[in-house]
């Protein structure tokens, strides 16, 4: 049986199977390849720990306390490395000084999307950039435990619903625990990914060794990913992966078709936060006037508790406080859920129905028009993308 009749509220946080202290909680896979937890009867012993674990129904309040910044890291290789304005690589850099930890999502060599814990600064890039696929929390909030009781500082980063997940799970109030939530659109699955990714390797014949959703080698900040893969002969290469070029990236996930079935009514889609910090894109930095130095990406940081507040000096990174209202201007996932689209129910038909290279083919007759006008966009230089952008910002 599953642990809660209706999935449409499950986040797949996995703290009721953290929890269980008879293990006898599983995973299933539902719509879209998406994860859901069932309870072995034969093993459960009834204590209610999964229920109590559980974040469903966990009222979601705005914090007392909550100050928005624009913010910049201090160091070009961190921030190069960083999806927008580096604000992680900061925080991790706070926490691992004072020897402490850091929990993140990491890509693994199979190209499935973990939370990992490191412990030491030369790992800090597997954990840096954004990864649009829902992250296994394996069994890091036991961890989490165990390093809070050891008298560690842990920072631990992650979409709203697995801090809340984790917070619930520890049920009770750490003050060596500094947690991160992400501004987040909603999860596409990791069986919908594999599939993707399979489909990549068995057109091209290569083998993916990692898919960056966004790096700034080819367009700045902007949503251009990177391709990394080994070709038929074994040798190593990459090349730009426009989110266009993609029936994952493009089709599905940006038009929000793919999410889980939660995130259409994340009661976290708001300044209702988890999290001390809230890290995001501040998008709409170039028609805001700043002072920082945003060519090479610019974070949204909200700063939700007085322990967040106290830390925020001590992070090499260059702030500029926005008023809330500006903060949450062009980020709508700060206002209100993704919207589910009209066609989700045809995307769940066609996961189940159809190959992944049936898929990229629907989708390239599809929208030749809209693939057209994104390529387009894309080959306007960044110098000038910049200044477009400012003003299109500024007249908004």
């Amino acid at each position: 049986m599953t642990i809660i009749g209706d999935r449409e509220y499950c986040t797949g946080c996995g703290a009721c199977a953290q929890a269980c202290p008879a293990q006898c909680i599983s995973w299933v896979h539902g719509e879209l390849g998406f994860r859901y937890p069932t309870i072995d009867p034969e093993r459960c012993i009834s204590c209610g720990k999964c229920e109590s674990v559980c974040p469903i129904g966990m009222q979601a309040k705005k914090p007392d306390y909550c100050k928005a910044y624009a913010a910049v890291n201090h160091e070009k290789n961190l921030l190069m490395n960083s999806t927008s304005g580096g604000v992680f690589a900061a925080l991790a850099e706070y926490v691992l000084a004072k020897n402490g930890v850091v929990y993140g999502s990491m890509m693994q060599p199979d190209m499935t999307v973990q939370h990992v814990r490191i412990d030491r600064w030369e790992q800090i890039d597997r954990l840096q950039g954004s990864k649009y696929v829902q992250s296994d929390t394996n069994n890091t909030f036991s961890m989490v435990e165990e390093d809070l009781k050891a008298g560690l500082l842990v920072l631990y980063t992650g979409t709203p619903c697995q801090i809340a997940g984790l917070k619930k799970f520890l049920g009770k109030t750490y003050s060596s625990l500094l947690t991160a939530d992400l501004v987040c659109h909603g999860v596409p699955s990791q069986a919908y990914f594999t599939k993707f990714i399979k489909g990549v390797e068995e057109e091209r014949n290569i083998t993916v060794t990692d898919f960056l959703f966004r790096s700034k080698k080819n367009k700045g900040w902007a949503l251009s990913g990177e391709l990394q893969y080994l070709d038929s002969s074994g040798q190593s290469k990459s090349e730009p992966a426009h989110y266009s070029d993609s029936y994952y990236y493009y089709y599905y996930y940006l038009r929000t078709s793919i999410y889980r079935e939660s995130c259409y009514s994340c009661p976290y889609a708001s300044l209702n936060r988890p999290g001390d910090f809230t890290m995001g894109d501040l998008w709409g930095a170039e028609g805001l006037g700043l002072k920082l130095n945003i060519k090479n990406g610019c974070s949204l940081l909200l700063v939700n508790s007085q322990k967040a507040s106290v830390i925020l000096p001590k992070l090499k990174l260059e702030v500029q406080e926005l008023p809330i209202n500006l903060a949450i201007a062009h980020n709508n996932q700060l206002q209100h859920p993704s919207v589910k689209s009209n066609d989700r129910p045809e995307r769940v038909r066609e996961y189940e129905e159809n190959t992944a290279a049936q898929m990229q083919k629907r989708f390239k007759a599809e929208n030749r028009k809209e693939i057209f006008i994104a390529k387009a966009k894309y080959a306007v230089p960044t110098w000038a993308r910049n200044i477009l952008l400012a003003v299109r910002y500024r007249i908004k």
